[in-house]
């Protein structure tokens, strides 16, 4: 029988509203506890989902003595939380002009520690996404200074230099999800692109050694991309990549129908799964081991499953190529401690509803509102596989239970 139970996080006075919870870091087999971002606010939180009537919360807030020379103090855009090789440590990105990669210890006098350029500069502007190869190397999108096309980017924290591959607009543009394969030899993006007329191009695939980004859009194209999240499946069959995509908000009525797709990389046949066209927008997705992909409908409200063996068909796709060349960078670090509040929340149960459809299963609570960015937790302090998510706009975590 599927559970969902969510916890509500407490506001951050002087601001009152409730949109600010941002991502969540991957969730381990044996965690007891989630951390979170709350973008705008510059805060990452510790929440403990042990059990019982209580859970304890404690959040800690970026520090001024670490702002960079673009920031005021009114907003401190702490996204995209990450693990690495180091157990203890969490890493996200400064979300500014002049952004920074952010290392994060955790404890009650938490420490970060900001790697950034000495001024504004490629590949720090605006970073977006970011995610570690198997060599403990973090992948990132940024962009440039001067005309402002995305740029991907691995930072090697042994050495502290950051390489950059800069992306022709005429390639992609608005990159804004990564997956790196566990060698770091091949990058895997997305892009939305919120700019008519589009370049086309809904994903994207750098081969690292030859600097070759293979672009691929549907044929015949039919919307500029809303591709929000892409996640490479490599350890388990079908080797694929799962991404999602919705209609263009720009194009009304859009033809392109909201799904979940899945390049499979031995057959480079793109599968589509839908919900509801009408009213999906499908946005974070997870693999379980079984290779079922799950994903937030933000529109829906709902969670929903899709398993490889049942599609809705597939969608020809055409593809295409360019040649890029790397830069590198030296990220300066600087480090300083800031001590956590500790505050408590009430974990809220709530039935769930599930829908079986012809090409994915969706489950719905009346207390999941807005379920966005999710992490899969494998089974190990709790018996089976779990899914955490933010309700964004809702201040809370989810939980379900499928």
């Amino acid at each position: 029988m599927p559970r969902y139970v969510d916890w509500p996080l407490p506001l951050n006075p002087p601001n009152p509203y409730s949109v600010y919870l941002h991502s969540l870091a991957p969730v381990r087999p044996r965690d007891t506890a989630v951390y979170y971002t709350k973008y705008i606010l510059g805060i990452i939180g510790e929440l403990d989902v042990a059990g019982g009537t209580s859970a304890r919360v404690r959040e800690w807030t970026f520090p001024p003595q670490l702002y960079t020379s673009t920031m005021n103090g009114s907003t401190i855009g702490l996204v995209n939380l990450e693990r690495g090789k180091d157990p203890k440590a969490l890493w996200c990105l400064l979300e500014e002009y002049h952004g920074a990669l952010i290392q994060f210890l955790p404890g009650s006098s938490g420490l970060f520690t900001r790697f950034t350029t000495k001024v504004p500069d490629t590949p720090l502007i605006y970073p977006k996404d970011l995610k570690f190869d198997g060599r403990g190397n973090l992948w990132f999108i940024g962009s440039t200074v001067t005309s402002h096309v995305s740029t991907i980017s691995r930072f090697e924290p042994a050495t502290k230099t950051a390489t950059s591959w800069e992306v022709p607009a005429t390639a992609m543009r608005n990159l804004v999800s990564i997956h790196p394969d566990s060698g770091g030899r091949k990058v895997w993006v997305s892009s939305v692109d919120a700019n008519l007329p589009s370049t086309t191009q809904w994903i994207g695939c750098l081969d690292v050694a030859s600097g070759v980004l293979t672009c691929f859009s549907p044929d015949p194209y039919l919307d500029p991309p809303r591709s929000i999240d892409i996640v490479l499946v490599e350890n388990r069959k079908p080797y694929s990549v799962w991404f999602t995509a919705a209609a263009s908000l720009l194009l009304a009525p859009s033809p392109a129908v909201p799904a979940i797709y899945r390049l499979d990389l031995a057959s480079n046949v793109f599968h589509r799964h839908v919900t509801d066209p009408r009213t999906s927008w499908p946005r974070f997705l997870a693999v379980d081991p079984g290779g079922v992909a799950w994903t937030t409908d933000i529109g829906r409200n709902s969670i929903v499953s899709c398993n490889p063996a049942r599609d809705c068909g597939t969608v020809p796709f055409k593809s295409s190529t360019v040649r890029i060349r790397p830069s590198r960078a030296r990220l300066l670090g600087k480090e300083f401690p800031v001590q956590s509040i500790v505050s408590t929340t009430v974990p809220q149960p709530d039935r769930v509803a599930v829908k079986h459809r012809p090409c994915a299963d969706e489950y719905r609570a009346a207390a999941m509102q807005t379920p966005d960015r999710l992490q899969l937790q494998l089974p190990g302090t709790a018996p089976d596989p779990r899914l955490f998510f933010v309700c964004f706009g809702a201040n809370k975590i989810g939980m379900l239970e499928p």
